[in-house]
């Protein structure tokens, strides 16, 4: 199935992929062509531009779709979006192509810790500047905020915080930040969620073990990091002091100044 919107995007479906793209006039192709393929509850798209050589793959992404799939292959809100941002993306074509080579050499263990650490950022300086009025950047002036990703400094046993242990009270706060953390990727989460609360990492696997035996958090299998919050976990956590303990922990240890 082929369709040409009204602007000017053209899509074209299929049983497990597509293909959309801004028409450049008659006869003529279009700089950017982008498609997609599905695969499981797995969606690849590929941006491809132009070149002296054909169209050369310039960017590829992996989206989990699940059961949100679109059963006609796209909506055309978000084809209109791809398309928009396709014409925009920067891209060197003297470069070599995206490829196995090029794939074998990421990292993606590293890829999802940063952006844990990342996310986790965003989240504590949410938490600190929740009464604050919100700022739009100005695309004109590309006045965007400057990010400070805090560095890990490995601490002496005499540097760590006292008052958290593994009490059910502490599990459950120290569980609620294993499974932030866990939820984006990271598989380090328990000694990130040790470095936040600026603990001895042996408190967070008692912490975790405790937590899961008391079905606040869940299990990712025998050996495999991982969980997330139960209804019963967030049930207790809410019903408790561990939410405002959350909060001022983040104010107090995680953004200061």
């Amino acid at each position: 199935m082929t369709t040409t919107k009204p602007t000017g995007l053209e899509i074209a479906v299929g049983p497990k992929s597509g293909v959309l793209y801004k028409r450049a006039g008659a006869g003529k192709m279009p700089r950017d062509i982008v498609t997609w393929q599905d695969l499981d509850d797995l969606r690849i798209w590929i941006h491809s531009r132009e070149s002296d050589q054909g169209y050369k793959p310039v960017s590829l992404e992996v989206q989990l779709l699940g059961k949100q799939g679109e059963s006609k292959g796209v909506d055309p809100s978000e084809a209109k979006a791809r398309a928009a941002l396709a014409a925009l993306a920067p891209a060197d074509l003297g470069r070599s192509r995206i490829g196995h080579a090029l794939m074998r050499q990421l990292s993606i263990g590293h890829l999802m810790e940063q952006n844990s650490i990342l996310v986790s950022n965003e989240q504590a300086r949410n938490v600190k500047t929740s009464e604050r009025k919100l700022k739009l950047v100005d695309s004109e002036k590309d006045e965007f905020r400057k990010l400070n990703v805090p560095v890990r400094k490995k601490k002496s046993l005499a540097g760590f915080n006292s008052e958290i242990r593994a009490t059910n009270s502490d599990s459950l706060l120290i569980a609620f930040i294993y499974a932030q953390l866990s939820s984006t990727g990271n598989k380090r989460a328990a000694q990130h969620a040790a470095y936040m609360l600026n603990i001895d990492p042996k408190f967070v696997y008692t912490a975790v073990r405790n937590a899961r035996k008391k079905g606040w958090l869940t299990s990712e299998g025998l050996g495999s990091a991982g969980g997330e919050m139960t209804t019963e976990g967030l049930a207790a956590f809410e019903k408790g002091d561990s939410r405002s303990r959350y909060e001022a922990f983040v104010k107090a240890y995680y953004l200061k100044g």
